[in-house]
């Protein structure tokens, strides 16, 4: 009888496993946490999916029509697709600038400006929104979990970048 055992060569294999990039790691953490830190504020005050109706109102319809919305499960769809774009988006972003300083030590500097860049950011939204819209828990938490997810993964990733050379 024949030995029919497969084989496979590491060519084959690497075109079996699903490879996800490290940025779409990183974007899919500060997504996340950003999301657990307003879903949590949501179901303690009784009105799940409040803040993704609010934001994705807000940011389809402008400010005027969010101050009046009530939770729907349409237009937070719509807002979380907005939200996780614009996460993976920013940690492509910082996977790029995090990779530059690994590879050249006078660009460690990259990753704090990139940082204090975005809590500038994170900031302006939180005025613009926070006291016209949520009230309740600022735009700045959920942010700020959601930067710390992302950029603690790429940190993690990249032990050295942030601290000076990489230990060996």
């Amino acid at each position: 009888m024949a030995d029919v055992r497969r084989t496979t060569s590491s060519a084959d294999t690497s075109r079996a496993i699903l490879v996800i990039p490290e940025w779409a790691w990183a974007g899919l953490l500060g997504g996340l946490a950003s999301a657990l830190v307003f879903l949590i504020r949501d179901l303690a005050v009784g009105q799940y999916l409040y803040t993704p109706s609010v934001l994705g109102t807000a940011w389809v319809e402008g400010l005027n029509a969010a101050r009046e919305v009530e939770a729907s499960s349409g237009i937070a769809v719509v807002y979380h697709v907005i939200h996780f774009v614009a996460w993976f988006v920013l940690a492509f972003i910082a996977n790029w600038i995090v990779r530059r300083a690994d590879e050249d030590e006078s660009k460690r500097w990259m990753p704090w400006a990139a940082f204090a860049l975005a809590l500038a950011a994170i900031g302006i939204g939180d005025r613009l929104l926070s006291t016209t819209l949520l009230g309740h828990t600022p735009i700045w938490v959920g942010g700020i979990a959601g930067l710390a997810a992302c950029g603690g993964f790429l940190i993690w990733r990249h032990p050295g970048t942030p601290s000076g050379p990489a230990a060996e």
